[in-house]
């Protein structure tokens, strides 16, 4: 009887499940655009000088970081112009989160026909408040836009939109001259895949466009470039390889670091991407592969170009800074496997924990961030590597060390977002586990036990 009157309240809450997330999902965004802890610092202030000049005063400031990225926020600065804002910044910096919800709605349109609607309502959700996008969300950075450009223009590419996805990675590698690596990846895979030659032609395309944009930025062709090759550098300390410039890291070293390091390390901050093994076998849709087989090349190509970089660690920032990408991979394989119709009891148990791990990434780089640790920069960055290598000055765990609670609003917005998350997967992984012990009850009794 008592099984019966549960069955239709399952049903019940299966059928509002949906509609209840997508009102979580919009209230949530409401409620960030609002008591997000939004700014304009370090290296966005650079860009945000750049935008103020060039539309108050028609006049383009030489800058070392690309014009792309902060160019498509001057929709912002034409209102902050129209309302009359004496400062602007208020508007403009909430640029990149903007961006992140243009972002959402352009997936949607775009996948709504070719998968689930939970599934992608799950991954939203886990994109959103589980990922290191939060952190990246609250400034007027460059990462966001480039992040972005990736994502719709891999899925734009695996959907035949073909000049629109061509389109946006030629944009994201004008704003991140970086990530040419990962674009030639990218073509050179379309053109195996197509056995179609006259993809390569992106390549030189996507080099005439970054040297006219160099040069329209800094009225030279090679000043663009040499800024990150041969001017850059960081303080010397007594790590062996500092203070070098351009290429100087030890490729391996560099390697290891983007991924293991308790501060830096992707494993951490994108714990999804471990997992790719087991959402491999829950992804048969031919569209839905050639998107991940996109993303991955896209991934290893940022590994690869940025291992060697004297600065792969990502400056003075949480967390990995030019892998925000990443975390776009890491929330589809969760997703995938959240939505997943047989999962083991072990992997339920260890999808519970990377989702649990991978909200705490996004909370904590909002509500934390790099909060009480001043060490890491002071006396010139002489210490700036234990918060790359040390758990207890990682950001992800420093705020176990000092437990300072520093907003009360934000965590709960996450918890929240989380419980909705993760709730029928606790419920599943209860009843594996009643069954377990169902099945293997001899096993628990005491009195099977003797000396």
């Amino acid at each position: 009887m008592m099984e019966k009157r549960i069955n239709p309240l399952v049903q019940r809450i299966k059928y509002f499940y949906p509609q209840v997330g997508v009102f979580l999902l919009f209230v949530g965004f409401l409620v960030c655009l609002f008591i997000f802890p939004f700014t304009i610092t370090n290296d966005g202030k650079i860009r945000y000088q750049f935008m103020d000049t060039l539309v108050h005063q028609f006049h383009i400031v030489p800058m070392k970081y690309s014009m792309v990225g902060p160019l498509f926020s001057l929709p912002l600065w034409l209102i902050s112009s129209f309302l009359k804002l004496k400062d602007p910044s208020s508007i403009i910096e909430r640029y990149n989160f903007l961006l992140f919800v243009l972002l959402i709605l352009i997936l949607y349109l775009w996948l709504k026909n070719q998968f689930e609607k939970k599934f992608l309502l799950t991954f939203f959700f886990i994109l959103a408040f589980g990922s290191m996008f939060p952190a990246h969300l609250i400034n007027y950075f460059g990462e966001v836009f480039s992040a972005v450009c990736l994502t719709l223009g891999s899925v734009g590419l695996a959907l035949n939109k073909k000049w629109v996805g061509w389109s946006l990675l030629i944009l994201a590698v004008l704003n991140t001259p970086a990530l040419l690596v990962p674009f030639t990846l990218v073509v050179l895979y379309i053109t195996w895949e197509s056995k179609k030659i006259r993809h390569l032609f992106f390549l030189p395309a996507c080099l005439i466009l970054m040297v006219v944009e160099s040069y329209l930025r800094t009225n030279s062709i090679t000043a663009g470039f040499q800024t990150y090759i041969s001017q850059d550098q960081g303080f010397k300390t007594i790590l062996p390889y500092s203070g070098g410039v351009g290429f100087s890291y030890p490729f391996a070293f560099g390697i290891l670091s983007i991924l293991l390091s308790f501060g830096k390390g992707l494993i951490f901050y994108c714990p999804g991407l471990l997992l790719i093994g087991w959402a491999w076998k829950y992804i048969s849709d031919p569209v839905e592969r050639k998107i991940i087989v996109l993303w991955f090349l896209i991934l290893a190509g940022l590994i690869f170009v940025y291992a060697s970089w004297w600065a792969w660690y990502g400056g003075s920032f949480w967390g990995p800074r030019f892998f925000l990408f990443a975390s776009v991979p890491a929330s589809w394989i969760l997703a995938r496997l959240l939505h997943a119709r047989e999962r083991s009891l072990l992997m339920s148990a260890v999808l519970l924990l990377f989702v649990t791990l991978s909200f705490w990434v996004g909370v904590n780089g909002v509500v934390f961030n790099q909060r009480t640790l001043d060490i890491c920069s002071a006396n010139n960055y002489a210490l700036e590597h234990l918060c790359w290598y040390v758990p207890e000055f990682s950001a992800l765990w420093r705020p176990f060390v000092v437990h300072r609670v520093f907003s009360k609003r934000l965590p709960l917005l996450f918890a929240i977002t989380w419980l909705y998350i993760v709730s029928p997967l606790a419920i599943a992984l209860f009843h594996q586990l009643k069954i377990t012990f169902q099945a293997n009850h001899a096993l628990f009794r005491l009195s099977s036990w003797k000396f």
